[in-house]
């Protein structure tokens, strides 16, 4: 009997591929699946590390006002743009800005705030 307590016709039981026939229970997005002879090990892909029990993605500036998503990918809080997060939106604390180098271009203003041109630019 093998491992399982399934029966083989076989004086051994056969050396399985746990990576190759999905029986595994690695991440797909954030570990490979590396076969042993002997089961098998997640290892964090490229981008990613390890924490406790699961890979998280790696953000080299770090998002200071935001939440690595992916390696290298920052989504920012409510207000803040910029690769890191770091740039606040000049809306009064009511709205996303268009960017980094438009922190004054304000889009979709919200708590009941209405948007009013200022140079050409949407302030709430």
């Amino acid at each position: 009997m093998c491992a399982n307590k399934s029966k083989w016709h076989y004086l051994q039981c056969p050396q399985e591929n746990e990576c190759m026939n999905g029986h595994h229970s690695c991440d797909s997005t954030s570990e490979q699946c590396i076969d042993l002879d002997e089961g098998y090990r997640c290892q964090c892909r490229e981008g990613y590390e390890r924490s406790d029990t699961s890979c998280i993605p790696i953000c080299s500036e770090g998002c200071i006002h935001g939440t690595c998503k992916e390696p290298g990918k920052c989504v920012c809080n409510f207000g803040y743009v910029g690769t890191n997060c770091s740039f606040q939106c000049d809306c009064n604390g009511h709205s996303d800005c268009a960017g980094v180098d438009r922190l004054d271009d304000c889009l979709d203003c919200k708590n009941n705030t209405m948007v009013r041109r200022h140079f050409g630019f949407m302030l709430c």
